[in-house]
C-alpha cells in the first residue's frame, strides 16, 4: 500500500479506494466534493477499476508466473458465480489467431493479421517509419466481413487505391456501406459508380451545405467482438491515405466496448435517416446537378450536363415533378401530426400553426393538403389559397405543384389576372377575393389555407375568412403576437394549434444556427413600473432614451462579439419609436452606420433603409418589437435585443428575424443586453424558444452552460449576466409555490384551471408541482376563498382523505387517450357509484388503471368506486385534470389489434403498474411490483419490454444512454439483459421460439425515470423481430413496429439527429 500523498485541487472521477481514502482523510470534510456510485454505472466502472489493477501486474517471467497470474484471473472469475465459469481461462495459456474454414487441401487460408493487432489501439500519422494509413486500411479490408464508411469527401484517387480490396471483400460476401455528401461539392461522382459497381451500398445527402457533413470514419465488423474503426482527419483521397500529416485513431473494440456500441449505433441512425438517400446510377444527373450547385456554380447556373438535363426535363414536365419527392423535416412532421390528431381525434376544423418565417409553413400546408386529399380518395378537395402579394401566391403554387407532383395544380387569382378562374384549386390575393366575394359561395372551397394570418384582423381579411365556411381552415403567421393587441385565434378555432418551435426549425437546418450571449448593460430595473405582466413601455422607454452609458456598453459588445463591425448586418429591437431614434443616432456617433424603421414607414421607406443594410451602407436599422414581414431579410446576421422580452413567443419571433438562411452566413450572432430586472420578470420564458425542454429544466440548463443545444449554437452568459439569470431562474423555482398562486389567483376570475394556466403561462406540470406536488385547484379555490370553492368534508377523517386523493391526482398527467380519458370521464360524472359488476373484461381493467393511479390499494373495486363518490371534489378535479390532458394530447393513439380485453393502445402514455392491470397481472389491492426490464405474462403468453431512455439525467454516460433506441419510426433497436445469450431461454421466448415463445411483445418506452409525464411509459405497441441478433451477453434486437410512431415519439427515441 503507498503512502497516501497530499490530493492537489481541481476535478476528479475515480472510486474510492483504501489509498485514495487515506488521502482524503488529510483534508477538512467540506473540501471533497464525494457522491454515491450511481446503480447504473457501477458494472462499467467497476470492470474499469479492476483493469487498472491488473495492468500494474508484474510482468511474468516464467512458465510458473503465467499460471499464477491465470490463476489470479480465474479467481476473480468464479467470484462472480457459476453463470461465468465459461469465462475461465486455461492454463496453459495460448492464444487463438483465427479459424480456418475447412481442413486439410479444403481448408482455406487466413487472412493477414493487419499491423495494429485486432484487440489494439492505436493514432495513425502516416508518419516516418511507421505504416500508412492506406496499407492499413488495406490489411482491415483483407480480414473483415462488413466495412462501414461515412466520409465528407469520397474522391477517385482514393477509391482507385483501395479497389482490389473492396472488390475482395464484396467477392466474398461482404457487405459494403457508405454515406456522403455533396457539401462543397468535393466528392467524386465517378468514385461513387465505381463503389456502386463494385456492390456497395451508398447513401448521399443532397443537401450538403445544409447538413454539413464532416465526419471521417471506417469501421470494420468481425465477429468474436473483433470490430476495429478509424475515426479521424481523413477522406476519402490518395493524399490523406498515403502523405497527408493525418491524425486517426485505430479503435479496439476490446478497448473500448461501449465507445464501439457508439460508433455502430449512429452510423445506423444515420443510414436509417431520410436525408441520406440510396444512390444509383441512375441519379448520376441529379447528383452531378447537386454537386455542381454545391461547388459555388448555382448563381451561374448548374454544369453543362446538369443544365442539359433540365432542359430535357423541361421537355418533359410531368416527367419532371414526377421525380419531385418532397418530405417533410421531422419537426415539420411533428406539426403535420398534431394537425391530423386534432382533426381525427377531436374532431377541430380551424386551425392556426405558428412557424419562423423561413421553416417552411407554405411546405408545411402543401404536405397537410397532400394527406387531406389522400384521405378524401379520387377527386382531390377543392382549395383556396389566399395571400396579399402575387409573388407568394406563385411560389406557394409552385410549392404545392411540387408536393402533389402536378405541373398543372391550381390558378391564380390576383390584380392582373382578370375574371374568377374555373379551376377548384386557386391561389388568390386577398384584395382580389374581397372585391369578388359576392360572386363566390361560402362553401365553394373544402380547404382553405390563409398565409400571414397576423393580418386577419384587418378588415380586409377579416371579412374574406369569415365569409367562407370551409371543411378545413388553417392560418399561418410567423407573427401571433400583433403589436396593435389583436387576437388572431378568434378566426381559427381560439387557440395555437401548433408550434414549430425556434430550436426544433435550427435542429432541423431549416434555420441558421445562433450564437446567443447575455452582456450586462448596466441598468437596474427594480423600481420600475409594472403593469398586465410587463414592464410599463413608457418608463422603460425613458430610461433607455437618454442612457448613453448604456449605449457605450451596448458599442463594446459589439466590438468584442463581432469579428467585423463595419460588415454586420444588424437589427436592433427597441422599446418605442423614441428609443429606435435615440440609438440610430447615438450608434452612428459611435462610427456605426444606423437608421431606424417603426410601423408608419411606407413600403418605399422601408425598402430604401433594408437596401441600404443590405448594400453594407449601414450597419445596424432599429425597430420598435417586430415589424411585419416587409423587415425580413435572411443576410440579417446579428441581432441586438435591446429591450427586455419575456414572452417565448414575442421573443421567438425577434429572433426568427436573423435566423433565415442564406449564401455564405454560417450563424446568426445574437447580443441580449441584459440589465437586473423585478423579482416578476421571467427569464426562463424566454429560454424556452432557444432550448429542448426534454434537455431538463431551464435553470439546470443554465448551470450546466447548456450543453444540449441544436448542433453549431452556442449560449454564453457573460458573468454579471450568468449571475443575474441564475439569481432569476433560482427564484423562479421558489416563487410559484402556494403563495405566488394565491397572488395571480386574485387578479381575476378563473371559471376552469385551464384559463388560469393559459392567463399565468404555467403549465399542468408546474401547477401540480407547486407545495411538493400537494397542490390541486380545489385547494387553490379554498386558499383564495373564491366563491366557486367547493365545499370541506365535515369530518376531519373525511378531510384526510381528501387531501390524500387530491395530492393524487396530479398522478393522472399522463393520461390523454380516449379509451381512459372518455371512460372514466363518464364514471366520474355519473350520480351513483360504478358497479363493478356490471363492468366488462376490459372496463374492470380500465378502472383497475384508475385506481394504481391513485395509489388507493382498495379490497375490491366496489370499496374503491364508493371512496371516490364520497368526495365529489376529488371527482371534479380529476374530471378538470383530464380535460387538460385530452386538450393537449399531441398524437392519436392506435388500437392494439389481436390482444383482446387489453386497455392500451398504442402510442399512449402509461405507469408500470397500469400495463399489468392492462394485462390482468396483480389485482386491485395488490399492484404488481416490478422493476425489470422484461416481464413475461404467462397466462397469455405475452413479453413485456420496459425501456428508459436516459438513465441518469445529470451526466451524459455512453455506458448508460442510448444502447435501446428508435432507428426509424418503424424500427428499434433493443438490447436484452447484459447475462442473456442468443440461446438463452428468456432471449428465445422472447422472439416467439421453442414451446414457451410469446405470441406477442409490447414494447414500452420512456424519457427519463422522474417526471409525472416523462416518467411514464409511451406504449410503442406490438413488435416483431426484424432481422438477424447480434452479438451475446447482451444480445442486440431490432424490433419492427407494427405501428410506426408519430414524430413526436420518434424524435424522442431516436438517437441523433442526422441532416
Amino acid at each position: 500500500m503507498g503512502t497516501s500523498r497530499p490530493l492537489p485541487p481541481g476535478l476528479r472521477d475515480e472510486l474510492i479506494t483504501t489509498e485514495l481514502g487515506q488521502a482524503l482523510e488529510l483534508l477538512a470534510s467540506e473540501q471533497a466534493d464525494v457522491s454515491p456510485l450511481d446503480k447504473s454505472e457501477a458494472i462499467e466502472r467497476l470492470g474499469k477499476h479492476l483493469l487498472r489493477v491488473a495492468r500494474r501486474m508484474r510482468s511474468p517471467s516464467s512458465g510458473d508466473d503465467l499460471v499464477t497470474s491465470a490463476e489470479v484471473v480465474n479467481d476473480a472469475i468464479r467470484a462472480l458465480g457459476d453463470e461465468f465459469g465459461g469465462d475461465h481461462l486455461q492454463v496453459p495459456l495460448r492464444v487463438l489467431r483465427g479459424v480456418r474454414s475447412g481442413t486439410g487441401l479444403a481448408g482455406s487460408a487466413l487472412p493477414q493479421h493487419p499491423a495494429i493487432p485486432l484487440s489494439a489501439s492505436e493514432l495513425m500519422v502516416n508518419g516516418a517509419g511507421e505504416p500508412s494509413l492506406g496499407s492499413v486500411l488495406k490489411q482491415e479490408l483483407g480480414c473483415a466481413d462488413e466495412v462501414d464508411l461515412i466520409c465528407a469527401f469520397v474522391g477517385y484517387k482514393g477509391i482507385e487505391a483501395l479497389r482490389p480490396d473492396l472488390r475482395a471483400l464484396a467477392e466474398r460476401g461482404g457487405r459494403i456501406r457508405v454515406i456522403t455528401s455533396t457539401y462543397l461539392g468535393s466528392t467524386s461522382r465517378k468514385a461513387l459508380d465505381d463503389l456502386v459497381s463494385l456492390g456497395a451500398e451508398v447513401r448521399v445527402n443532397y443537401q450538403g451545405m445544409v447538413t454539413k457533413l464532416h465526419a471521417k470514419a471506417w469501421l470494420f465488423r468481425r465477429p468474436g467482438e473483433l470490430d476495429t474503426a478509424f475515426i479521424g482527419s481523413s477522406n476519402l483521397s490518395e493524399a490523406a491515405l498515403y502523405t497527408g500529416l493525418e491524425w486517426n485513431v485505430r479503435l479496439a473494440r476490446a478497448d473500448a466496448p461501449t465507445v464501439f456500441n457508439r460508433i455502430h449505433q449512429v452510423f445506423d441512425s444515420y443510414w436509417n435517416t431520410a436525408s441520406f438517400e440510396q444512390y444509383s446510377l441512375a441519379d448520376a444527373d441529379r447528383l452531378d446537378a447537386a454537386l455542381a450547385e454545391a461547388r459555388g456554380f448555382a448563381a451561374q447556373g448548374f454544369s453543362r450536363r446538369a443544365q442539359r438535363t433540365i432542359d430535357k426535363l423541361n421537355d418533359q414536365l410531368e416527367a419532371a415533378y414526377a421525380r419531385i419527392q418532397v418530405r417533410a423535416r421531422p419537426h415539420q412532421q411533428r406539426v403535420l401530426d398534431a394537425l391530423a390528431t386534432r382533426r381525427g381525434e377531436f374532431d377541430e376544423h380551424q386551425h392556426l400553426i405558428v412557424a419562423a418565417t423561413g421553416t417552411g409553413k407554405t411546405v408545411m400546408a402543401a404536405l397537410d393538403y397532400a394527406a387531406l386529399g389522400a384521405a378524401a380518395g379520387a377527386v382531390r378537395p377543392t382549395l383556396l389559397f389566399v395571400a396579399h402579394r402575387e409573388q407568394i401566391l406563385a411560389q406557394a403554387r409552385e410549392t404545392f405543384r411540387q408536393v402533389l407532383q402536378d405541373p398543372g395544380f391550381g390558378e391564380l387569382l390576383s390584380g392582373s389576372s382578370g375574371p374568377l378562374p374555373r379551376d377548384a384549386h386557386v391561389f388568390a390575393m386577398v384584395q382580389t377575393l374581397r372585391n369578388r366575394l359576392g360572386s363566390i359561395p361560402p362553401t365553394a372551397y373544402d380547404v382553405i389555407y390563409v398565409d400571414e394570418a397576423h393580418h386577419s384582423t384587418a378588415d380586409s381579411w377579416d371579412s374574406v375568412v369569415r365569409h367562407f365556411a370551409p371543411r378545413e381552415l388553417v392560418g399561418l403567421t410567423a407573427t401571433p403576437e400583433r403589436t396593435d393587441g389583436a387576437d388572431i385565434t378568434d378566426l381559427f378555432g381560439g387557440r395555437y394549434t401548433t408550434e414549430l418551435r425556434l430550436w426544433e426549425a435550427v435542429d432541423d437546418q431549416l434555420l441558421a444556427p445562433f450564437e446567443y450571449v447575455g452582456v450586462d448593460d448596466g441598468t437596474d430595473l427594480r423600481d420600475l413600473a409594472w403593469h398586465s405582466g410587463d414592464y410599463a413601455v413608457g418608463a422603460l422607454s425613458e430610461l433607455y432614451t437618454g442612457d448613453h452609458e448604456r449605449v457605450r456598453r451596448i458599442v463594446h459588445a459589439i466590438h468584442r462579439w463581432v469579428e467585423h463591425p463595419g460588415s454586420m448586418r444588424a437589427l436592433g429591437f427597441c422599446v418605442t419609436i423614441a428609443h429606435a431614434q435615440f440609438m440610430a443616432e447615438q450608434f452612428t456617433q459611435h462610427g456605426l452606420k444606423a437608421d431606424y424603421l417603426v410601423g408608419d414607414h411606407d413600403q418605399t421607406q422601408r425598402d430604401r433603409v433594408l437596401g441600404r443594410l443590405m448594400a453594407g451602407q449601414l450597419q445596424v436599422v432599429f425597430s420598435v418589437d417586430v415589424l411585419g414581414e416587409g423587415i425580413d431579410v435572411p443576410d440579417v446576421d446579428t441581432l441586438l435585443l435591446c429591450r427586455p422580452t419575456q414572452s417565448p413567443v414575442l421573443f421567438a419571433q425577434q429572433l426568427g428575424r436573423g435566423l433565415r438562411l442564406a449564401p455564405g452566413k454560417a450563424t446568426c450572432l445574437v447580443l441580449d443586453f441584459i440589465g437586473q430586472h423585478r423579482a416578476e420578470y421571467r427569464f426562463e420564458q424566454r429560454y424556452q424558444a432557444l432550448v429542448n425542454p426534454s434537455a431538463g429544466d431551464i435553470r439546470t440548463q443554465a448551470e450546466a452552460g447548456f450543453p444540449f443545444l441544436p448542433a453549431g449554437c452556442s449560449i454564453t452568459l457573460e458573468r454579471v449576466a450568468r449571475e443575474r439569470v441564475l439569481t432569476a431562474l433560482k427564484r423562479v423555482a421558489v416563487r410559484p409555490g402556494v403563495s405566488g398562486l394565491l397572488k395571480d389567483f386574485k387578479t381575476g376570475t378563473w371559471p376552469s384551471l385551464e384559463s388560469f394556466l393559459h392567463r399565468t403561462g404555467r403549465t399542468v406540470e408546474q401547477f401540480y408541482g407547486v407545495d411538493n406536488r400537494k397542490m390541486s385547484w380545489t385547494r387553490l379555490q379554498r386558499e383564495a376563498k373564491s366563491a366557486d370553492a367547493p365545499a370541506e368534508p365535515s369530518s376531519p377523517s373525511m378531510r384526510d382523505e381528501e387531501v390524500l386523493l387530491l395530492r393524487r391526482a396530479s398522478y393522472l398527467q399522463h393520461v390523454a387517450d380516449a379509451m381512459r380519458v372518455n371512460r372514466w370521464f363518464d364514471w366520474l360524472k355519473a350520480d351513483e357509484p360504478v358497479s363493478a359488476g356490471e363492468l366488462s373484461i376490459a372496463e374492470q381493467r380500465l378502472a383497475m388503471q384508475l385506481m394504481h393511479c391513485l395509489l388507493m390499494k382498495p379490497h375490491t373495486l366496489e370499496e374503491g368506486f364508493n371512496k371516490l363518490w364520497r368526495h365529489p371534489a376529488v371527482r371534479d378535479e380529476i374530471a378538470e385534470l383530464l380535460t387538460l390532458n385530452r386538450a393537449d394530447l399531441d398524437v392519436s393513439p392506435v388500437p392494439l389489434l389481436g390482444l383482446a380485453d387489453v386497455s392500451l393502445m398504442a402510442h399512449a402514455r402509461y405507469t408500470r403498474a397500469e400495463v399489468f392491470a392492462a394485462l390482468g397481472v396483480g389485482t386491485v389491492e395488490r399492484p404488481k411490483e416490478h422493476r425489470e426490464g422484461v416481464y413475461f405474462v404467462e397466462h397469455s403468453r405475452v413479453q413485456l419490454m420496459f425501456v428508459t431512455l436516459h438513465k441518469d439525467t445529470r451526466k451524459f454516460s455512453s455506458t448508460i444512454q442510448y444502447r435501446d433506441h428508435a432507428l426509424t419510426p418503424d424500427l428499434f433497436h433493443w438490447e436484452t439483459p447484459n447475462n442473456w445469450r442468443q440461446e438463452s431461454r428468456g432471449t428465445q421466448r422472447c422472439i416467439g421460439q421453442g414451446p414457451e415463445g410469446s405470441t406477442h411483445r409490447l414494447l414500452f418506452v420512456r424519457e427519463r425515470s422522474s417526471g409525472p409525464v416523462e416518467g411514464t411509459f409511451r406504449c410503442f405497441g406490438l413488435v416483431d423481430r426484424h432481422g438477424d441478433l447480434e452479438g451475446d451477453r447482451p444480445v442486440a434486437i431490432t424490433w419492427k413496429l407494427r405501428s410506426p410512431l408519430p414524430e413526436v415519439a420518434f424524435e424522442s427515441a431516436r438517437l441523433v439527429t442526422a441532416g
